[in-house]
């Protein structure tokens, strides 16, 4: 488990001084990596399953009712599910298995929480 708001990958930005990744996003690997550092997670080199959860912040917007209703639902927003798995899995990328195309088979859901967070198992396969 990934005490982390989930963020979905951006697209790198190009200019005729360089090239850069949003801020967040930047932040999130960042963050990603140092957590995955403090865990020892075994490191996969066969081909793997993963399954993911992504427990989305619920928006501070909505009523206090609205937001007690939402949570533990399905979540509709904040980013396309490739968008958030390939921030995820770029993160995991050289920690937790050589590289993502080991990865063969995968499930996922987004979840709103007042705690938000990312919950990962994977399994060789």
């Amino acid at each position: 488990m990934f005490k982390i708001s989930p963020v979905p990958a951006s697209r790198p930005r190009v200019t005729r001084y360089g090239t850069y990744i949003a801020k967040t996003y930047a932040q999130y690997r960042k963050e990603m990596c140092k957590q995955v550092d403090d865990l020892s997670i075994k490191k996969f080199t066969n081909p793997i399953y993963v399954e993911t959860v992504f427990y989305m912040p619920i928006p501070k917007s909505f009523s206090i009712k609205k937001r007690n209703l939402l949570d533990g639902t399905f979540c509709d927003v904040g980013g396309d599910m490739d968008n958030l798995l390939k921030a995820l899995w770029d993160s995991l990328n050289g920690h937790a298995y050589t590289d993502d195309k080991q990865i063969v088979w995968s499930q996922e859901k987004k979840i709103y929480s007042f705690e938000p967070r990312i919950e990962i198992k994977i399994r060789e396969i």
